[in-house]
Order: C-alpha cells, then sequence, then structure tokens
C-alpha cells in the first residue's frame, strides 16, 4: 500500500526590493531640487513612509556632500558666530554633520541654533 503524503507548497517569499531614489522621484515625478529646498512638502504626494525615508535620506547624504564644496562668507556672519567659526577654522561641512566636538556645549548651540535658523 502507497501512503499518500501531503506536501504543502511553500510560498515562495520575494524580498522587498527597495526602491532607489530616482525610481520614486520619476514615478511621483518629484525633482532634486524640491528634494533639496528648505520648504519641501512631500505630503502632497501621498509617499509611503519608507518611500519618504529614501527621499529624506537622500537628501540629507546629499546636502552633506554639497556642504563639502561651500565655504563660509565670515563678514556676513553675525559676530558671535563669526568668532567661533574663525576661532577653530570651522566649515559648513562639519556643521552639516555636527562634527563639532572641539566647541564647548555653549558654542556648539550657537552654531548649530544659527545654521538652523538660515
Amino acid at each position: 500500500m502507497m501512503e499518500e503524503k501531503k506536501v504543502e507548497a511553500k510560498k515562495e517569499e520575494k524580498p522587498q526590493v527597495a526602491l532607489s531614489k530616482e525610481k520614486i522621484c520619476e514615478f511621483y515625478g518629484i525633482r532634486d531640487a524640491e528634494l533639496l529646498s528648505p520648504e519641501r512638502d512631500l505630503s502632497k504626494y501621498n509617499l509611503k513612509k519608507w518611500e519618504e525615508d529614501v527621499l529624506l535620506k537622500w537628501a540629507e547624504e546629499n546636502l552633506k556632500t554639497k556642504a563639502k564644496e561651500v565655504t563660509f562668507i565670515i563678514y556676513d556672519l553675525p559676530e558671535e558666530v563669526r568668532v567661533i567659526v574663525e576661532k577653530y577654522g570651522i566649515t559648513p561641512y562639519q556643521v552639516a554633520c555636527e562634527e563639532l566636538d572641539e566647541l564647548s556645549k555653549e558654542e556648539k548651540k550657537i552654531v548649530l541654533d544659527y545654521f538652523k535658523e538660515i
């Protein structure tokens, strides 16, 4: 006699492939300039949470990269910020990455508050 064995078919789970920033932007028609804008409003696109996270992470990394190419115009800074920037030779990239370990808590707060404001 033969026994019948039930073999359950295993459903193959497809791994979630994270869409790239380019594919998301292409699908929704989002431009890089909009992502990099301080006034960006991604809520109008009804993005999924993970899609928005991908775009925001890209924007943050891109802003840090661009900060390496920027230099401060010392004379345009408020006096208290200018003094700190001159004293420590701080670059915009260091501010963007918050690499301000040599500053005191007070100095760090002054610099970060100013740059978050602008």
